[in-house]
């Protein structure tokens, strides 16, 4: 939670800087923490079904994804933006504004994408390998 908040903070003050709608800012902050981890959770997905743990022919991939979305946007809603929480993060400098949410705030999505990217190439290899035989 305390690294959610961070980032949250990171994301928010980097909108501000560009300068958003202040109206916006903590909804793109929002998303900016919950779209990368589609690509961590895209990752776990295809390593599972490549080693068998779950079979993902048998679900329907975009509503399985669809449903993720909106519950990790209702749940991240609940924890950070519920009845005007946000300001009290944004608030806390001395807390988030140190240089290790400064970094996990660039690594965060730069390793969602590169996990993404390397969940694909595996489920690449896995249906090449599977074809062949």
């Amino acid at each position: 939670m305390k690294l959610l908040r961070g980032l949250f903070y990171q994301y928010y003050w980097w909108q501000m800087r560009q300068g958003q709608d202040v109206f916006f800012v903590p909804l793109l902050a929002l998303l900016c923490v919950l779209c990368p981890i589609f690509g961590i959770l895209g990752f776990v997905m295809i390593l599972s079904d490549v080693t068998d743990i779950i079979d993902l022919k048998k679900y329907d991939v975009k509503i399985l994804i669809s449903a993720m979305f909106i519950l990790g946007l209702a749940a991240l809603w609940w924890l950070l933006l519920r009845k005007k929480r946000y300001r009290a993060i944004i608030c806390e400098h001395e807390v988030h504004n140190i240089s290790v949410y400064r970094r996990l705030a660039v690594i965060y999505p730069i390793l969602s994408a590169i996990l993404l990217f390397i969940g694909l190439y595996i489920g690449y290899l896995h249906n090449s390998a599977t074809i062949t035989q």
